[in-house]
């Protein structure tokens, strides 16, 4: 009986071989789109899975507005950002700044009455 029903859907298909291809055509698209979407998401929910207490980790982004170019999302935020946090949320246990790719960075030299500034390209910096 199975035999039959292959054998009647086999002929079918290759009398309407346009018909066939479109519809195949489709199913794989729609499969793609489905393991794409997947392995996005999976993607994005893998991030600090290895940390012990992952749910109470933070990132704050800063989107400033640039004319002409529209929004931008970045994760740096202003200096003062994070001792604002440490004084305003005394509930944060701890708070880092980050300084993202061709940052400025200000060094405090102990006899040094100036300030040297220096740019670092490619790295990132915990404060």
């Amino acid at each position: 009986m199975l035999k039959t029903y292959i054998k009647t859907a086999f002929r079918s298909q290759v009398r309407k071989i346009t018909y066939s291809i479109v519809n195949i055509l489709g199913l794989s698209v729609e499969i793609a789109a489905v393991i794409l979407i997947f392995m996005i998401v999976q993607f994005e929910l893998s991030f600090d899975n290895f940390y012990k207490n992952k749910d109470r980790i933070y990132r704050l982004v800063s989107v400033p507005y640039k004319q002409g170019a529209g929004f931008n999302a970045t994760a740096a935020v202003p200096l003062p950002v994070t001792e604002g946090l440490r004084v305003d949320y005394p509930q944060l246990e701890k708070v880092a700044t980050i300084f993202g790719r061709d940052a400025q960075i200000t060094v405090d030299g102990e006899k040094q009455l100036a300030e040297k500034k220096f740019n670092k390209t490619g790295s990132l910096y915990f404060a």
